[in-house]
């Protein structure tokens, strides 16, 4: 699965929200879903009944770090892949 970050995702982004972070608008305004993304490379998609976790790759991981702390982020396509589902 691809995320495509856009400036738009990245100038409404806030640092250090993992729900609102430009990887996780994108995601939403993408797929349709809130997600939650974490500084150290996962997204957490909330379902009805489960949750679906996926792991960024390494680049992806690096330029949520470098945004969280300095607030820099280029437009970047994102993949993302299937890690697993909980309860």
């Amino acid at each position: 699965m691809i995320v495509h970050v856009t400036w738009d995702d990245i100038e409404l982004g806030k640092q250090g929200r993992g729900y609102e972070c430009p990887v996780a608008l994108a995601y939403k305004r993408e797929y349709g879903r809130q997600c939650y993304v974490s500084s150290d490379g996962w997204l957490d998609v909330q379902l009805e009944h489960e949750i679906e976790v996926y792991q960024l790759g390494q680049a992806a991981t690096t330029a949520i770090k470098v945004y969280d702390q300095w607030g820099i982020m280029q437009p970047m396509e994102v993949e993302l892949y299937r890690s697993r589902a909980s309860d």
